[in-house]
């Protein structure tokens, strides 16, 4: 008796989630030439291509599932993920922005971009950060975050060092006389930005010249003169 194609598909399936990616491509091909808008073929084909590299076929089969379904978030995700692999950088927002703000918002697959979490929010930056943390926790994200209150920076520096962060100040005066618009007068004389670089404990600090955060009750005065 032939397999219906719900049944290959899932006889497919069984194989690319056993390692048997040859079998696994050969059932969706065969589908694809029986329905060639079958999405969910489409999608898990050009799954497989990009696990393969061949990066080419992986974007032009996730990107006709797309087109096929458009309101599944998980086929915006994986297109996204595959044009991130051929280094496609300006589509890459355009092909995630469904799938974060009207399909899936609260998808922890549509936050597996999360590089980078920057807050200058005029001392709530720690509200910032204890409203992300399932996100902080699942992505490891570098975080960027402003730290001029000093009534709060030691609560800020607890919290992330908590998290499992190391940290570095990043204090940058408001002047740079090496402005773009070639301006000399400095109105902020003596004035910084004080910043804090956080980062998951194992990976490097790309700046070696910014000094550590000791601990929660180091000030920024403190980590210059140190």
């Amino acid at each position: 008796m032939m397999a219906t194609i719900e049944e290959a598909l899932d006889i497919a399936i069984d194989h690319h989630a056993s390692g048997r990616l040859a079998e696994a491509e050969t059932i969706y091909s065969r589908i694809l030439d029986v329905d060639p808008r079958n999405a969910p073929a489409l999608h898990l084909a050009g799954v497989l291509a990009c696990q393969t590299d061949r990066l080419d076929t992986a974007l032009d089969r996730l990107g006709l599932a797309v087109r096929e379904a458009p309101g599944m978030a998980a086929y915006r995700v994986d297109h996204a993920k595959a044009l991130t692999a051929a280094r496609r950088w300006s589509d890459v927002a355009a092909a995630l922005r469904p799938a974060l703000l009207v399909l899936a918002p609260d998808s922890a697959e549509g936050w597996y971009f999360l590089a980078l979490l920057k807050a200058d929010v005029e001392g709530m930056e720690a509200m910032v950060v204890e409203g992300a943390v399932r996100s902080i926790a699942r992505c490891r994200p570098a975080l960027y975050l402003e730290n001029d209150r000093e009534e709060q920076s030691a609560d800020l520096i607890a919290m992330l060092q908590g998290l499992g962060y190391r940290l570095w100040w990043h204090i940058v005066p408001i002047y740079n006389p090496a402005n773009h618009a070639g301006n000399r007068y400095d109105a902020f004389p003596g004035v910084v930005s004080l910043n804090l670089l956080g980062l998951p404990k194992g990976r490097p600090c790309p700046m070696q010249t910014l000094p550590p955060v000791i601990g929660p009750g180091q000030s920024w005065r403190e980590a210059l003169t140190g």
